[in-house]
């Protein structure tokens, strides 16, 4: 609407305005010693997960970019209750 463009992807890009990021992913439970391989791709795409959200606020926070959570996001732009 306000002619903005809306980039996804696992990286920050020099010239963006604001990262919209949901909330922190938990970091996974430890696996026990016996773990299946269905644990132990559960717990590789959890850390996964909680590595490239804490490298993406990084990344913003380090390049001065306003990282917004979706309430923040819909409060500014005035779409909250539309």
């Amino acid at each position: 609407e306000w002619g903005g463009d809306v980039v996804e992807g696992d990286s920050v890009p020099g010239d963006l305005d604001f990262l919209v990021l949901g909330v922190q992913p938990p970091p996974p439970m430890d696996l026990p010693s016996d773990a299946t391989e269905s644990q132990t791709i559960a717990y590789t795409e959890q850390r996964a997960a909680r590595e490239l959200y804490d490298q993406l606020f990084r990344t913003a926070t380090d390049a001065e970019i306003p990282v917004l959570n979706w309430t923040r996001f819909e409060t500014l732009t005035g779409s909250v209750g539309r």
